[in-house]
């Protein structure tokens, strides 16, 4: 096998920006040629690699980076180029599981999913012959292989419950090569999909119906007794005990914190529709025992802010309208200590608002 060449595709550019929306990637591999689309995905953070599977070890070895930035050239030189090796596996290896999942692929497109995070996380798509994606791909590590169990472990719940007003990645296999890191692959996306259209009523109109549809098992439970939860453990991790949106957040724990089965991360980058169906993926930060208006919660926060373009003060202001002057107040201050604990983005709307609140604007 040998490679016959790459060529990098400049289809369009973003005046604002200089930085190409929508190219590709073409890589001739022993007379065949891989298109290599970043779908769904702002190739601004992302940093692709090809892999031939069964036996490419010595083509492999020979394969460039292919990047989009100077500071994508930078950043790689300082990281270790050969993913699989770093995760402990092989391609060989990687070829066997996915052939276990009824996965067919000729190799996979290796990307990180972004600067900060790509120590413990890689996404990838096996490609056939055609180079068409048949699949997506998930390595993760450390805490982030918890992450990715729990993900697996909430599809087949999903896959339990029947028929559902929305769709999602089937988990085709999930697999450890290690004590703390594994590798899980998911059916693909339909081609058609395509991010939602926002607009103020959406929640009444399409989404609040797919919430409810797993928003199962309401329950109160004591504050204790979900010491064991991620969000909870680091909520209290996070901030401090003197701040003004922790004692507001105590002050609700009276009569426990009403809680379901929630998707955890139900913001608008999540979602995806087709043919008139609505897709729901990345169910990572999913728990049993999440705080009942979480969801809805963040899904109203990030829509305003960041689909519609909402200021903060606007967002503030609506939210203290629709939720903290109402019956749901103490729910809405437990959903935003769960989104505020579980988030490790410290630029997130639930930061925000928990900063805003310390500043006694707010409640």
């Amino acid at each position: 096998m040998m490679i016959t060449g790459y060529t990098y595709v400049k289809k369009h550019c973003n005046p604002s920006f200089f930085m190409p929306i929508t190219d590709y990637l073409e890589l001739n591999i022993a007379g065949e040629c891989f298109s290599v689309y970043p779908r769904h995905v702002r190739l601004s953070e992302k940093l692709f690699h090809i892999y031939p599977l069964r036996g490419g070890k010595g083509l492999r070895s020979g394969l460039k980076w292919l990047h989009f930035s100077r500071m994508d050239g930078l950043f790689l030189r300082k990281r270790n180029k050969d993913v699989l090796l770093e995760y402990g596996t092989t391609d060989d290896a990687l070829a066997g599981f996915l052939e276990r999942c009824s996965v067919k692929s000729y190799a996979v497109c290796f990307f990180y999913p972004s600067k900060k995070r790509s120590s413990d996380r890689i996404y990838g798509y096996a490609l056939n012959t055609s180079g068409e994606p048949v699949a997506y791909i998930k390595i993760a590590r450390n805490l982030d292989w918890g992450s990715l169990q729990r993900e697996c472990g909430a599809i087949g719940k999903l896959d339990s419950l029947g028929t559902l007003p929305f769709r999602y990645p089937r988990c085709l296999g999930c697999e450890p090569f290690s004590e703390n890191s594994g590798v899980a692959v998911f059916s693909m996306l339909p081609e058609t999909a395509k991010p939602l259209a926002f607009y103020e009523g959406i929640w009444e109109r399409e989404i609040r119906q797919i919430r409810d549809s797993f928003a199962m098992s309401c329950r109160v439970v004591p504050y204790k007794d979900l010491a064991n939860e991620l969000w909870v453990r680091e909520f209290n991790k996070k901030i401090s005990s003197a701040s003004a949106f922790y004692k507001a957040f105590m002050e609700t724990l009276n009569e426990g914190v009403e809680v379901s089965w929630i998707h955890g991360d139900f913001v608008g980058h999540n979602f995806r529709k087709s043919d008139g169906s609505i897709w729901l993926f990345d169910w990572e930060e999913m728990t049993e025992s999440g705080p009942v208006l979480a969801d809805e919660i963040g899904f109203f926060l990030c829509v305003r802010r960041y689909e519609l373009g909402w200021s903060l003060k606007h967002v503030v202001s609506e939210f203290k309208r629709k939720y903290l002057d109402t019956p749901s107040r103490v729910a809405a201050i437990q959903a935003i200590a769960f989104l505020y604990g579980r988030n490790t983005c410290d630029i997130s709307m639930e930061h925000a608002m928990v900063e805003q609140w310390g500043g006694r604007q707010v409640g």
